[in-house]
C-alpha cells in the first residue's frame, strides 16, 4: 500500500479562539486552502506561539477571558518581528465602538461570526495570498505610503488595515508635518484627512500640487460623509485623485492604495531599468540611435581608460626606471669602494706577512718561543685578512660581472669541481654522487663559482667524518626541478638559517671550520643575478642541503630571491 504524499502547505495561519469547537470549526472550514494552521485558546498562549513561530495571518477572537483580542493584538503590534503581520479579528458583535477599538490595535480586517465557510475562506485565502506574495521579491522597492490625520485611533486603523501591503507607512498629525516628510522623502500615495490644526487637507493638497518634486504625488482625500458636499469639489479642485469616508472597509482601503503602490513600484523599475525600457519604448530608429549614442560613449570611455592607463603606466616606468637607476648607481659606488678599500687594504698587508716572515726566518734565534709564537700568529691573522679580501673582491665581481648566458653542463662541471677538491686532499675518502644531465641556462665562469663554494662547504664539513658522502642531484619542490648540494658533515642549527647567506654570518668557529663567511653569500648573489632560488635545510651533525633553482639569467636583476625555506638562521660567526 503505497503512503500519501503531503503537500507543502500554502501558508501558515494562527487562530486564537477560547471556544474549542469554535477552533474545530474554523479549523475544518480552512482545511481545503492547504494552509499549516496552528491553534491557541488564549491570548498569553498565542503571544508564547508566536515568540518562536511566524505566521502569514492572525485569526483572533475579540471576546476571550483574561486577555481579550484587542489587548492580545496591541501586544502583539509591539513585537517588530510581527509588526506587520495581518489580524483579522472574529466577533459576534461588530459594533462600531469595537470596529474602532480593533483597527486602533491594528487590524487589518473583522470577520462576524457565526462564521460563513464560504466568506471564511475567501478572506483568508486573499490576505495569505497578499501577505506571501508582498516578500517574495525582496529586491523590489518598498513603498512609502503617507498617512496625515491628527486622531491616533484612525492612524492606528488605517496602519493595521495596510499592513498586509507590506510597505512603510509614514503617519503624520498635521499638514505641515506632513510637508516637512514630503520635503525629505519620495511616497507612492498620500491619505490626507480633511479637517486638520493649522492648514487643513485642502491647502495641504494645494501647496503639494504648486511644488514641482511633488504635484504627480497621487492624493486620496479623507472625510466624513458630513463633510463631503463642502470638501469634495474642493479636494478635486487640488487634484485629488479619489475619497474615502470613514469607516473605511479595510479591503476597499487595500485596494486603492495598492493600485498607487503597483504604479509608484511599476516607475521605480522603469527608473533603474531605463536603458532597457527605452529600447522597449522608442522606435526602431530611435532606438539605434541610443544604441549608437552608447557605442560611442562605451568607445569614448575605452580610449580615455587606455589613455590613462598608458600615462600611469609610463608614470610607473619612468619611476622604476629612476629608482633601478639609483639602485645601480648605489651597487656600483659601493662596489667601487669595496674593490678599493681591498686594494689599499693588501699593500699593508703584505707588508706586514712579508716582515713578520722576515723576523721568524733572520731573528728566530734572538726571539723567546712567546715572540716566536706571536709573530707566527701575525702571519696567520693577515693571510687570513688577505683571504677575505680576496673574497670581498670575488664578491664585487659576481656582481659587476656583465652575464655570459650559455647552456651549461652543471653534471660536468661540478664533476671537475669534486676532483679538484679531492686532488688537493688524497689521504681523505669521500663519497660522491653526481647525477648525470643535468643542464642549466647561464653564466658559465659564475656558476662555476657557486659550485666551488657550494661544495667547498660540503667538503670541508664532511672533514670530521669517517665516510664522508656529497651529492649533487636534481630534485623537485612545489612540482618543479631544483639542484641539491647535499652532505652528511656537521649540518647547522635551523633555528639560525635566517643569517645563512648574509656575509660575514657564520655557524661555526674559525677554529672548528676556517673560513671568511662570504662563500654562501656570494653563492646568493649568483642565484639571485640568474633569476632563481636557493634556501637551505639542516640540522646539527646531520649535515645540510642547499637547494637552489636558475631561471634565464637578466644581468643585475632585481628579482627577489628566497634566502630560505623550512628554516630560521644562523648566528653571527656561521657556516
Amino acid at each position: 500500500m503505497g503512503s500519501k504524499i503531503r503537500a507543502e502547505p500554502q501558508g501558515r495561519i494562527l487562530i486564537v479562539d477560547d471556544q474549542r469547537d469554535s477552533l474545530v470549526a474554523i479549523h475544518g472550514a480552512l482545511e481545503p486552502l492547504g494552509l499549516d494552521v496552528v491553534r491557541a485558546q488564549s491570548g498569553r498562549e498565542a503571544l508564547r506561539t508566536l515568540l518562536s513561530q511566524d505566521f502569514n495571518l492572525i485569526l483572533l477572537d475579540v471576546g476571550m477571558p483574561e486577555m481579550d483580542g484587542f489587548e492580545t493584538a496591541t501586544l502583539i503590534r509591539e513585537s517588530e518581528r510581527h509588526r506587520r503581520t495581518p489580524i483579522v479579528f472574529l466577533t459576534g458583535l461588530r459594533s462600531m465602538e469595537n470596529v474602532k477599538r480593533g483597527y486602533a490595535a491594528g487590524a487589518a480586517d473583522y470577520i462576524e461570526k457565526p462564521v460563513e465557510a464560504e466568506t471564511l475562506r475567501s478572506k483568508v485565502a486573499a490576505l495569505v495570498h497578499l501577505f506571501r506574495d508582498s516578500v517574495a521579491m525582496p529586491d523590489d522597492p518598498v513603498a512609502n505610503i503617507l498617512v496625515v490625520d491628527d486622531t491616533p485611533a484612525n492612524l492606528a486603523a488605517i496602519d493595521g488595515a495596510l499592513s498586509t501591503l507590506r510597505e512603510n507607512i509614514v503617519t503624520a498629525g498635521s499638514g505641515e508635518e506632513a510637508l516637512a516628510l514630503l520635503s525629505e522623502q519620495e511616497f507612492s500615495v498620500l491619505l490626507l484627512d480633511v479637517i486638520l490644526p493649522g492648514i487643513d487637507g485642502i491647502e495641504t493638497a494645494a501647496v503639494i500640487r504648486r511644488n514641482p518634486r511633488t504635484r504627480d504625488l497621487p492624493i486620496i482625500v479623507m472625510s466624513s460623509l458630513a463633510q463631503a458636499p463642502e470638501y469634495i469639489a474642493r479636494g478635486y479642485a487640488v487634484g485629488a485623485v479619489d475619497y474615502l469616508f470613514p469607516p473605511v472597509e479595510p479591503s476597499v482601503l487595500r485596494a486603492k492604495v495598492a493600485v498607487f503602490v503597483d504604479l509608484f513600484k511599476k516607475r521605480e523599475r522603469l527608473r533603474r531599468h531605463e536603458e532597457q525600457i527605452r529600447r522597449f519604448e522608442r522606435a526602431e530608429s530611435a532606438r539605434q540611435v541610443a544604441e549608437e549614442r552608447q557605442a560611442r560613449e562605451v568607445e569614448a570611455v575605452k580610449v580615455r581608460a587606455a589613455e590613462e592607463l598608458a600615462a600611469t603606466r609610463a608614470a610607473l616606468i619612468a619611476e622604476l626606471n629612476r629608482k633601478n637607476d639609483e639602485l645601480t648607481g648605489l651597487n656600483h659606488e659601493l662596489d667601487a669602494f669595496t674593490y678599493a678599500a681591498s686594494h689599499d687594504l693588501r699593500a699593508p698587508l703584505r707588508a706586514v706577512d712579508g716582515f713578520s716572515r722576515a723576523l721568524l726566518e733572520d731573528c728566530a734565534d734572538e726571539l723567546s718561543g712567546k715572540g716566536q709564537e706571536h709573530l707566527r700568529s701575525i702571519c696567520e691573522s693577515s693571510q687570513q685578512m688577505g683571504r677575505l679580501i680576496e673574497a670581498l673582491l670575488g664578491l664585487s665581481r659576481v656582481s659587476r660581472t656583465d652575464l655570459q648566458p650559455e647552456t651549461v653542463d652543471v653534471s660536468k662541471l661540478g664533476t671537475e669541481v669534486l676532483e679538484r677538491l679531492a686532488k688537493a686532499a688524497p689521504d681523505r675518502k669521500v663519497e660522491v654522487v653526481v647525477d648525470g644531465g643535468m643542464t642549466a641556462t647561464g653564466d658559465r665562469r659564475l656558476i662555476e663559482v657557486m659550485l666551488e663554494n657550494l661544495l667547498g662547504n660540503a667538503w670541508k664539513f664532511t672533514a670530521r667524518k669517517p665516510n664522508g658522502r656529497i651529492e649533487l642531484v636534481r630534485d623537485t619542490h612545489e612540482d618543479r626541478p631544483v639542484f641539491v648540494v647535499r652532505d652528511n658533515g656537521a649540518g647547522f642549527d635551523a633555528r639560525y638559517a635566517s643569517k645563512l647567506f648574509q656575509p660575514f654570518q657564520r655557524l661555526h668557529t674559525q677554529t672548528d671550520f676556517p673560513g671568511t663567511g662570504i662563500g654562501l653569500a656570494t653563492v646568493h648573489r649568483i642565484v639571485r643575478r640568474h633569476g632563481g632560488r636557493i634556501w637551505a635545510k639542516g640540522a646539527v651533525d646531520q649535515g645540510a642541503a642547499f637547494y637552489f633553482t636558475l631561471a634565464d639569467p637578466v644581468a643585475d636583476a632585481a628579482t627577489p630571491a628566497a634566502l630560505h625555506a623550512d628554516v630560521g638562521g644562523p648566528p653571527p660567526g656561521g657556516r
